[in-house]
């Protein structure tokens, strides 16, 4: 029975998943940001050809496409760029940028709403990330508990309502997803696989500049190794050495903005993220003021909101509210795409979380295998910077910028079902038990 689940029913499960995907990628209303990353996708061409025109120029700091590179990571560009190019289009199909200044018809009428084939080719490069995530995360469940934990991890990613609308859209949720999948699952095998967890923490830093704080906690998984017997010291400045010649040289390779002044560009960089939430915030409170998070707690229990119940945000400021409205309708018309975005399933979605963070701690305190422990702390201690991270940069109530937080949700949602089933296990056999013998 399982031979035949594992050779029949779980590809063909897999097919259909990815087909569905696929199928409802022109179901997904359009947000203006997708002109701008497809603007700003150009930046491929010149990656292949001359690095080196991407690098930062001191000498013309207010040059619009050099803004872009210093306010984006670059990793989206180049994927979206790829995806266009097998769509049949080159850079000069994406060389208008969207005004959030003029009306719909006024950005349309100037080239900057894009094709619908152009459109497509391009969502459908990040969209084809998510399989992969799912196997990652997949192999991350495996690698905590068994492979039903795996199934679970992957279920939960594939249905989970944020991942469906942001990570079929053409901009960077797709790829950040696939980049902390990949982060995570290096975390948990970085004692045996520095260069992975190297390569998933640079991607996913390379995706959004806001996942660098698991650059640092897989830095520390690669230095908490688990011996057989005592300190591995060889072996740990090995695994160091790896994972920093991995994250430099990919980071190296994805960043041509800091080859010629790297201190410029970084502080530059960081200049353009803060200016550009300072004017997040300065719009937003204009138009809506009781919006912006101005306390911890607020933006706590906004996180928590849109982790698992408010309902699917399809633009953060509503200048073409109208212009999407019957897309919108028209998506959230099927169950499939808001699954557990109610009262109920918010709160048993919150519940079954909890649920495993305390599984997981338990497991910490029980377990005697150290491997186990150092998961758990790992997994535990990702998620926590993950979220402060997030935290403290964002004050805004914007659903997708919640997205690095989602397979960490999915995890610890795993640990709860994998609890549930071991209590329902547990009961179930406990009358057995209780039978008096009958001698």
């Amino acid at each position: 029975m399982r031979r035949y689940f594992s050779v029949f029913v779980l590809p063909l499960a897999i097919i259909i998943y990815v087909v569905w995907i696929i199928q409802g990628l022109g179901e997904v209303p359009f947000h203006p940001d997708e002109s701008s990353l497809l603007y700003q996708s150009r930046d491929f061409e010149r990656w292949l050809t001359d690095p080196l025109s991407l690098a930062w120029d001191s000498t013309n700091p207010d040059d619009y496409d050099q803004e872009y590179r210093a306010l984006n990571a670059p990793l989206t560009k180049y994927v979206l760029g790829i995806g266009r190019r097998l769509a049949g289009y080159g850079p000069e199909a994406v060389s208008i940028d969207w005004d959030w200044s003029k009306s719909w018809e006024a950005n349309k009428t100037a080239g900057g709403l894009p094709a619908d084939a152009l459109l497509f080719g391009s969502r459908l490069s990040v969209a084809l990330l998510l399989p992969f995530s799912l196997l990652l995360i997949y192999r991350s469940g495996l690698a905590l508990k068994n492979k039903r934990t795996g199934f679970v991890a992957a279920f939960l990613l594939a249905t989970n309502a944020l991942v469906l609308l942001h990570d079929r859209r053409a901009m960077a949720e797709g790829v950040l997803t696939f980049g902390v999948c990949l982060a995570i699952l290096g975390m948990l095998e970085a004692d045996r696989k520095p260069w992975l967890a190297g390569l998933g923490a640079a991607l996913a830093t390379m995706a959004k500049y806001s996942c660098a704080p698991l650059l640092l906690v897989n830095f520390v998984a690669c230095v908490w190794s688990v011996p057989h017997e005592s300190p591995q010291y060889t072996r740990i400045l090995k695994n160091l050495l790896i994972y920093i010649l991995v994250v430099t040289i990919t980071m190296f390779i994805l960043s041509p903005i800091a080859w010629t002044h790297p201190i410029q560009a970084f502080t530059q960089i960081w200049n353009a993220r803060q200016e550009f939430v300072q004017r997040q915030v300065d719009t937003l409170r204009a138009v809506q003021p009781g919006y912006v998070l101005e306390t911890l707690p607020a933006r706590v229990a906004v996180m928590l909101g849109q982790l698992y119940l408010t309902p699917l945000q399809f633009e953060e400021i509503g200048n073409y509210h109208a212009q999407i409205s019957i897309m919108r309708e028209a998506y959230l018309a099927n169950p499939l795409h808001s699954l557990l975005r109610n009262s109920v399933g918010a709160g048993l979605s919150l519940l079954v979380t909890i649920l495993g963070i305390v599984a997981g701690v338990r497991h910490l305190l029980s377990s005697r295998e150290n491997r186990t422990k150092r998961m758990v702390v790992l997994t535990f201690t990702a998620t926590l910077l993950q979220m402060i991270a997030l935290l403290i940069a964002n004050p805004l109530p914007y659903q997708r910028y919640w997205i690095p937080v989602v397979p960490f949700i999915c995890v610890w949602m795993t640990y709860g079902v994998e609890e549930l089933i071991c209590l329902t296990k547990k009961q179930a056999a406990k009358p057995a038990n209780d039978l008096p013998d009958p001698s």
